[in-house]
């Protein structure tokens, strides 16, 4: 492959990354204008595979009303999906999910007016966002110096 062609490549990896910390960020950012409710917690234990990753751990998921529909998220923060390697880290440890919640417990849940469907806990995440981007920036700086 020629230069022009690894160039090429580097930036689409690197506009590519920027886009989901972009995203992410507006995310997280717009949680604190959410509306609020109240919903009840269930943790089971997991073990199971996502990819070629294995997670074990405790699973937490929540159910919430907003109108008289009923709604189920496992967000914690709305930004950070569960397959992301900062949820796997930080939320999915037995530990993190003991001493937080237990289950049937009651808590505030923050959704999108907009779409009723996006949920969280916890408002923000713009720490986790950026810890998830160093890890994705490093590894573009360690794949791409392999092509120089």
């Amino acid at each position: 492959m020629d230069r022009l062609g690894i160039l090429l490549i580097q930036l689409l990896a690197g506009g590519v990354i920027l886009f989901f910390f972009i995203r992410a960020l507006r995310i997280a950012l717009s949680t604190y204008a959410w509306k609020q409710t109240l919903g009840a917690v269930g943790v089971t234990d997991i073990d199971e595979f996502r990819g070629r990753i294995r997670v074990k751990g405790k699973q937490l998921a929540y159910i919430y009303q907003v109108g008289d529909k009923d709604f189920v998220s496992n967000r914690i923060y709305a930004p950070i999906p569960d397959n992301l390697f900062v949820y796997t880290i930080y939320f999915n440890d037995k530990e993190f999910i003991q001493n937080n919640y237990t289950h049937g417990q009651i808590v505030k849940v923050f959704f999108n007016p907009k779409n009723p469907h996006q949920a969280c806990l916890k408002q923000g995440g713009t720490k986790y966002i950026l810890i998830e981007l160093s890890i994705w920036i490093t590894l573009y700086i360690l794949i791409f110096a392999l092509f120089n």
